[in-house]
């Protein structure tokens, strides 16, 4: 049994996918989704879960080569400690001196739920990207998720059960909590989930906690 999960205005949302169909969660916040999703026993999320301490991480640059055309969707991962600053001004600043690299507002905004997922340390929670299951589903790069044609070429891309499942969530939660790609990334990660078992890089790298730094994807997926 597996889950997917994204983030999204309202907290996370995720989307189980067991022997007996799909079903759907969101939650304020990520300690409560998992709980929810007890009797999962891989739950693939979008958010980076090993953070880096001196370097870039290796999973991303490889992903962006995975995603060629659409690189833009895998953006630079924080140190751990420019995740725990007070503000963008400290967070960037300690992430130019830790990684050489400052920090994109885009980056800053996420870097609340990185954190929050850091502190889980959820064990069961394996880092995952949802246009690379896409990917791996359309075989060719998609027109982009958010625009109509994107959305609209992803859902046709999920079986009915999930395309029923993505109706529902459209109409039980309004846009200012669920995001209509955040429900399809979710979905996506759920259906991949079990062809997940290969990363990037392999072996993973770790980071200063001994945690992995690595993207999970079908072993089909190969940088160029």
């Amino acid at each position: 049994m597996f889950a997917g999960v994204d983030g999204c205005p309202g907290g996370w949302f995720g989307v189980a996918h067991r022997a007996g169909g799909v079903d759907m969660h969101r939650a304020e916040c990520l300690a409560d989704l998992c709980a929810h999703f007890a009797d999962i026993h891989q739950i693939f999320i979008d958010i980076p879960l090993g953070l880096p301490s001196s370097e870039p991480r290796q999973a991303d640059a490889l992903a962006r080569r995975v995603l060629r055309g659409q690189s833009s969707s895998v953006f630079p991962v924080p140190c751990r400690a420019a995740v725990r600053a007070g503000s963008w001004k400290e967070a960037s600043a300690i992430n130019a001196s830790v990684l050489g690299r400052r920090l994109s507002k885009q980056t800053w905004n996420i870097c609340r739920k990185i954190r929050e997922a850091d502190e889980l340390g959820e064990v069961r929670l394996r880092e995952a990207h949802p246009e690379i299951a896409f990917r791996s589903l359309a075989g060719a790069p998609l027109a982009g998720k958010k625009t109509a044609e994107g959305r609209a070429t992803r859902l046709a891309l999920l079986p009915s059960v999930f395309q029923d499942l993505y109706e529902r969530a459209v109409a039980d939660w309004p846009r200012r909590l669920l995001a209509r790609d955040d429900i399809l990334d979710a979905c996506a990660l759920a259906l991949v989930a079990p062809d997940m078992t290969a990363t990037l890089p392999s072996p993973p790298e770790c980071d200063a906690l001994g945690r992995p730094m690595a993207i999970w994807v079908p072993p089909g997926v190969v940088p160029p």
